[in-house]
Formats: C-alpha cells, structure tokens, sequence
C-alpha cells in the first residue's frame, strides 16, 4: 500500500517552505524526515493497487487534479481511497484537495511489513533516511 502525505501549506513559512518545497535542495529528504514527525504532514489518500515502490509514480499521476479527474479527491480514480476531509472549504466555497506536488511523501508499505518514505523531488523522488545521524 501506498499512503500519501500532503505538506500543511498554512503551516509553512519562510526558509520551511523554500526548504521543502522550493527548487533543487539535496537536503530535502533529511528535511522532510524532520518534518514528518512533528506533524507538518497530514495524510490525505491510500492505493493498494500496485506494488509499493514501483507504483510512486503512478499514485502521484492519480493525485493530479485535471489528470484523471476533475478533482481526485472528491471524484477519486479507481484504487485511490482519499481520507478525510477529502473537500476543504475556503470562503464559503467547496474545493477538493491540492495536487501532489514537491515536498510531499509518499510512504510505500511492503508486503513484507518494511515501509519506507519517499519525498517528491523536482524530477522523480528521493528515498528519505530511515534515521537521521
């Protein structure tokens, strides 16, 4: 299975968002290591379809909005459960949930019991370090 974490964007400030979200940063892995645990993630959809690490890319395609629907989270593609809220209202108004984008992590649940996180990068992912030295 396949967990997705979304970064808390109204969280983040200054150097924090930069630092995880902004362009080419080698550190971003050990930074969002940090970062997940003192809950600056929030999880926000599961796929068990594919094969943990091999399906990164595919679950981040399902997390598009306007790729395979209109709003992935509120018209999830086949495989994809959205965990709740799957609607945030701003204004007044009804808005699914953001794109996956770079800073998030993807957490990858082997059948074998291993997990490991992987954060999206400016091109593919980057395996984020078990522990931090």
């Amino acid at each position: 299975m396949i967990t997705v974490y979304h970064t808390r964007l109204d969280d983040m400030q200054g150097e924090v968002a930069c630092g995880i979200a902004g362009g080419f940063n080698p550190d971003r892995a050990k930074l969002a290591a940090l970062l997940m645990e003192t809950g600056f993630y929030e999880a926000v959809a599961e796929c068990d379809l594919l094969p943990a690490a091999a399906g990164l890319e595919t679950v981040w395609t399902m997390t598009q909005n306007g790729v395979l629907s209109d709003s992935w989270s509120r018209k999830p593609p086949i495989g994809l459960r959205p965990l709740e809220p799957t609607v945030v209202v701003e204004n007044g108004r009804a808005y699914g949930r953001r794109s996956s984008m770079v800073g998030d992590v993807f957490e990858c649940a082997h059948p074998d019991g291993r997990t490991e996180r992987h954060v999206c990068d400016v091109f593919g992912f980057m395996l984020i370090p078990q522990q931090l030295k």
